[in-house]
């Protein structure tokens, strides 16, 4: 409605951050629109959706993969979670292992590609981490990204965060 879309347009006007990864292509810009998609994608699925949209949720981990390895761990993180949690019902569908599937065909070419050539990322990770990286505690991670998404802002996210915890369907995320 009107309503979210000034909401999330004041969002983006205020969060400098998101306009600056917004304003070019990177693979921060892709993470932008494909991990709140497997979220969502996921959600709908623990809320009854056709289980072939796990190959729909696939093809965007496999995407995100190629684009930010961290996507691996945001995908295990919320496979752990339906692990353990009472949402562990979606899991038992065989689109479920076909989704696993596409994942895994689309980010192969790209580790085999990384393992042909010694694993080059894993070099520019350990360089980043001693000479660019600044090593932050919870705490000063927490402030980081309150200053991240702007100070007036971080009442939506941690909103959000409380919104899911509170939802038994969404806690999952």
């Amino acid at each position: 409605g009107a309503f979210a879309q000034i909401f999330g347009a004041l969002v983006a006007a205020l969060t400098p951050a998101l306009m600056d990864f917004g304003s070019k292509l990177s693979t921060d810009t892709v993470g932008l629109v494909l991990w709140p998609l497997a979220a969502l994608l996921a959600l709908r699925l623990v809320r009854g959706a056709d289980p072939r949209w796990w190959l729909a949720l696939g093809a965007t981990v496999g995407l995100g993969l190629e684009t930010k390895y961290t996507m691996l761990f945001y995908a295990t993180a919320m496979l752990v979670a339906l692990v353990i949690l009472p949402q562990r019902r979606v899991l038992a569908t065989p689109w479920f292992i076909a989704g696993a599937l596409l994942a895994a065909s689309i980010a192969l070419p790209n580790l085999v590609w990384q393992a042909d050539h010694g694993f080059p990322m894993w070099a520019l990770l350990h360089n980043a981490a001693l000479h660019k990286n600044n090593v932050l505690d919870p705490l000063q991670y927490l402030a980081s990204q309150l200053l991240i998404t702007h100070p007036l802002l971080s009442p939506v996210w941690l909103a959000g965060v409380i919104f899911l915890f509170r939802r038994s369907d969404a806690r999952f995320l």
